[in-house]
Formats: C-alpha cells, sequence, structure tokens
C-alpha cells in the first residue's frame, strides 16, 4: 500500500536527489520538480518522452483529426460568428501548422498555442488570433482523450 509519506522521502534518481514531492537538488541549483523531466534518450537512439510532452503529442494527433470539434467548443465559447471564422481557416491554415508541431521533440500547450496564433494572425487578425488561439488549445486540453 502506496502512502504520501512514502512519497514525502528523500529519494536519489539518477544522481539528482529529490526532497519530498515538491523540490529537486542537483549540486547548488534547485528546481521546482514540474519543470524537471527525468526523462531522457537512451544510448540506443530511441526517443523517450516525458509524461507531460506524451500527452501533448496525444493530443496534438487527436486535434489534427478531430477539427470540427474543436470548432464547435469555439462555438459554444465565443459564439458561432467565431466559430464560423475559426471554421474557415481550421483546415487552410490551423491544421498546417498543428502538423508542423509533430515532428517538435519537446512539445508543449505553450508552443502549441503560438504556432496557431501565428498562423491565424494573417487570415482574422492579431487579436482576435491570440483569443482563438487560446480557446483552441483550452478545447484540446479538455475534450483530447489523453
Amino acid at each position: 500500500m502506496l502512502d504520501y509519506a512514502s512519497f514525502g522521502k528523500d529519494y536519489e534518481i539518477n544522481g539528482v536527489k529529490v526532497f519530498g514531492d515538491d523540490f529537486i537538488e542537483n549540486e547548488k541549483n534547485y528546481l521546482n520538480s514540474r519543470n524537471v523531466s527525468l526523462v531522457s534518450t537512451n544510448p540506443g537512439g530511441v526517443q523517450t518522452y516525458s509524461v507531460p510532452s506524451y500527452a501533448v503529442k496525444k493530443s496534438l494527433q487527436w486535434a489534427i483529426k478531430n477539427t470540427t470539434t474543436i470548432t464547435n467548443y469555439v462555438g459554444k465559447i465565443l459564439g458561432k460568428d467565431a466559430a464560423v471564422k475559426v471554421g474557415q481557416v481550421m483546415n487552410s491554415h490551423v491544421k498546417p501548422a498543428l502538423r508542423k508541431l509533430e515532428k517538435a521533440e519537446n512539445l508543449t500547450y505553450g508552443k502549441m498555442e503560438t504556432a496557431i496564433k501565428g498562423a491565424l494572425e494573417g487570415p482574422i487578425g492579431k487579436t482576435p488570433a491570440r483569443i482563438a488561439a487560446s480557446v483552441i488549445v483550452e478545447a484540446i486540453k479538455i475534450l483530447a482523450p489523453v
């Protein structure tokens, strides 16, 4: 049986001391453990991903296949007019931007939002692109079955 007290102890993983569940000490550097990936590329050349990066990749793949679902979510949040505008550019601008991100190694939702915003700035404008990108990424976070 696992309990919180067993996770509150000090551990060492690959030479990195882990204190409880909040901090990692590596020589003189103190880092928040949520920002540190303990998974890396192995010597055989097989790429492994940290859990957050893996989840974002799976969400990205889902988003590429389910653009209509995302457009419908945008309509629920921002209204019909916004859904129509996003729907018009989803396949021509957003989907290609998402496909480019499939090749990225360290993928985050922030990178996804930046790519979508950049793809939408031309067709719908800077401020609407920022808002739409934020809602699209939020839709992906909520709706993707990861």
